[in-house]
């Protein structure tokens, strides 16, 4: 009997190579496209930004924006002064109401009506008779001394216990020229230049006599 040889064709271990790598293939392959698809950027919609969060279930938490209330605008008010006062007869009338009355002094008096309007006489201590003397100037009308001096004064202003006014007409040459009164606290009134009245509650003898 004759025995027959068999010859290993050279191809064959190709075959078996080949087959492995296409085992291989086909297992990786799904790992692969898994690792592919997570790499994926997320779409618009499921992309969190950094105002938003997820919570506990899950759900996309989107934060309220918070409107801060605009400061309020402050405008301005003007201030009023109490003491300062309109040249109207009823606010004169009103303010001028603690100077109302006779003010007398021993050389002198000043009368102060409410709506402002003033008459202040005052001795010169010169008699119109002297030689030499020239107006203003004291004289007789009977047993009474008409005082030299005359003034009629307008007060038309009142500020923190003081009135303010002009001399309207004056034997003294003195017309046009501001003048003030102020109050004291012992019931007296002081004149600008320089001549005190006293009102009724005044002590005595704080004007003369």
């Amino acid at each position: 009997m004759e025995r027959t040889s068999y010859q290993l064709k050279p191809w064959l271990p190709y075959i078996g190579v080949i087959g492995i790598l296409c085992l291989l293939v086909v297992l990786i392959s799904p790992t692969i496209l898994m690792a592919h698809a997570n790499a994926q950027p997320q779409s618009s919609s499921q992309t969190l930004t950094a105002f938003q969060a997820r919570g506990i279930d899950g759900e996309l938490l989107t934060p309220t924006p918070t409107h801060l209330a605009s400061p309020p605008v402050l405008t301005p008010t003007p201030m009023s002064f109490p003491f300062s006062l309109k040249t109207t007869p009823n606010k004169t009338a009103q303010t001028v109401a603690p100077f109302v009355g006779l003010w007398i002094a021993h050389y002198g008096s000043i009368e102060i009506k409410a709506d402002g309007h003033a008459h202040l006489e005052a001795r010169t201590y010169q008699w119109c008779t002297d030689p030499g003397s020239k107006p203003p100037c004291d004289s007789l009308n009977g047993n009474m001394i008409v005082d030299g001096i005359q003034e009629d004064i307008v007060f038309t202003a009142v500020k923190i216990g003081v009135a303010y006014g002009k001399i309207v007409k004056s034997t003294l040459d003195n017309t046009g020229q501001p003048v003030t009164a102020m109050l004291t606290m012992d019931d007296a009134l002081v004149i600008s230049d320089g001549n005190i009245f006293c009102g009724p509650q005044a002590p005595e003898g704080s004007c003369g006599a």
